[in-house]
């Protein structure tokens, strides 16, 4: 079991989305329903508890509305090892990177030729479209940060070197939050740039 202070990847996740939606523990228990307590968030994310059931993810999941996958990995590191707090094991073809785990989740692993093509097709059409909507909020978040710092020198106020300090600082102000956004954001969209171009390239064979 991780030791107390020391939280497991879920933990930290679900606090890090927890701070965006700005909720205390207890606010975050009482949207999630029943099956979950201000004492269970509050030891998840502490360290105390490193495991949920299934259905309690997916009550966290819906209530600040994002994928249960961002609570078990962190996407915007594709090369990072995933917590074996929360994926003890792994099939022999999966590697234990964020990308690895990822394709693991998708169902993507197949021996079959065929399928393994279909599949990959279809996935670099998807990313396609994902990159496209990833970059339309990259370059939106990005605008409401250089809008944030125009108001800011235009009131004679400084403007933080947010690059430069620790995700908990940034998220103590309103434009430190949106450029906290837009770092995750521009991190997320390098990666579907990455996997598209990995995908483009395996898939030129099998077109040929």
């Amino acid at each position: 079991m991780t030791q107390p202070g020391k939280s497991s990847s879920i933990g930290r996740q679900v606090r890090l989305y927890r701070k965006l939606n700005r909720w205390s523990a207890e606010e975050l228990a009482k949207r999630s329903g029943p099956g979950l307590s201000r004492s269970i968030i509050a030891n998840l994310e502490s360290g105390r508890r490193t495991e949920l059931s299934v259905s309690q993810l997916m009550a966290i999941a819906a209530a600040m509305e994002v994928s249960p996958i961002v609570l078990l990995l962190d996407i915007t590191d594709p090369e990072a090892s995933a917590d074996p707090a929360v994926f003890p094991a792994f099939p022999t073809k999966v590697d234990s990177t964020t990308t690895g785990v990822l394709t693991w989740l998708e169902g993507s692993l197949s021996s079959a030729p065929a399928l393994h093509s279909k599949n990959a097709s279809t996935k670099l059409m998807r990313i396609q479209r994902e990159l496209g909507a990833a970059a339309e909020q990259t370059l939106a978040l990005r605008i409401q940060v250089l809008e944030g710092e125009i108001e800011m020198r235009t009131r004679g106020e400084l403007v933080p070197d947010f690059a430069s300090l620790p995700d908990e600082q940034k998220l103590e102000s309103e434009l430190g939050r949106t450029f906290f956004l837009w770092e995750k954001a521009a991190a997320n969209e390098k990666e579907k740039r990455v996997t598209l171009m990995e995908l483009a390239k395996a898939l030129g064979p099998l077109r040929g």
